[in-house]
């Protein structure tokens, strides 16, 4: 196992301010993914209205977003501790899609499904975005420094991640082509969410881009820091830490998390430092 390693704080502010602006995009993609696709409901054919609509409710949603977010503070704290905040970040997307399957079925305009689909597909991406940079604010806040590192290889298939792309890519075509604008989205907005997690994941990494992944052991517990996110699992949340079957596995009821034991440099000394963390907090 590596020496301690300099902490990745930085600056505060800056990276406080980053999070609040995620925040005040998504408030205004939110808004204006509303008020496009009420306005397509009303009147599809009207294409100037609904993009005026929608354009006047991006920028209402944005600078209202970012008036409330720096009141929220810090925001970073309230969305990155909590897992049932961060997957609540994403519900908003679920109306939308209802609206996509509705005019699936025949009960409402193509036009309409495929301006919801569009609108929840920008509404995870944006959640997706800044879920994982608050979440890693919030870790780099709490943590401190490391009493130990240790190299870790986050898990990556790059031919079945190139296959599930083009895969995507060529159904979005072919639908595109045929007419059948709602299915164009379906596959094409896959396409676009599994491109987004992948970099959130650390399975996506164009060269020479984020850091060296790692993970990191805190009093607090331990950190996965991965290319360009982290996230941090709690001592307190964790009842065992054990080599089991090839993997060391954190158990934590519902939420075990696991590592490939040849993607870690020493699992077994990740092994003595979790078990010691565990046993003086239970």
């Amino acid at each position: 196992m590596a020496s301690p390693s300099p902490s990745d704080a930085g600056n505060t502010a800056a990276r406080d301010g980053v999070v609040d602006r995620l925040a005040a995009v998504y408030a205004g993609v939110f808004l204006s993914s509303a008020a496009a696709t009420i306005a397509t409901a009303a009147d599809g054919s009207n294409a100037f209205r609904v993009l005026a609509l929608a354009g006047v409710a991006l920028g209402v949603g944005t600078v209202s977003g970012l008036f409330l977010s720096r009141r929220v503070s810090p925001l970073s704290k309230r969305l990155g501790r909590s897992r049932r905040r961060r997957i609540g970040a994403l519900m908003p997307a679920l109306p939308f899609a209802a609206v996509g399957l509705a005019a699936g079925l025949g009960r409402l305009p193509e036009v309409t499904g495929v301006v919801a689909l569009l609108s929840g597909v920008a509404i995870a991406v944006t959640a997706l975005a800044l879920t994982a940079v608050a979440t890693t604010r919030y870790v780099d806040t709490v943590v401190g420094e490391p009493r130990a590192t240790c190299r870790w290889t986050p898990p990556r298939r790059p031919v079945l991640d190139a296959a599930l792309l083009v895969f995507w890519v060529l159904l979005a075509g072919i639908n595109a082509l045929g007419g059948d604008g709602l299915w164009a989205v379906v596959w094409a907005g896959l396409g676009v969410l599994w491109v987004v997690s992948g970099f959130v994941e650390g399975r996506l990494r164009p060269a020479g881009t984020g850091v060296e992944p790692e993970l990191r052991v805190h009093d607090i517990g331990l950190v996965k820091r991965r290319p360009y996110t982290a996230i941090l699992v709690r001592w307190d949340d964790v009842d065992h830490a054990r080599l089991r079957e090839g993997e060391l596995v954190l158990e934590r009821g519902l939420f075990d998390v696991r590592f490939d034991r040849d993607d870690l440099e020493d699992p077994d000394a990740v092994l003595a430092a979790s078990e010691r963390f565990v046993d003086r907090i239970g």
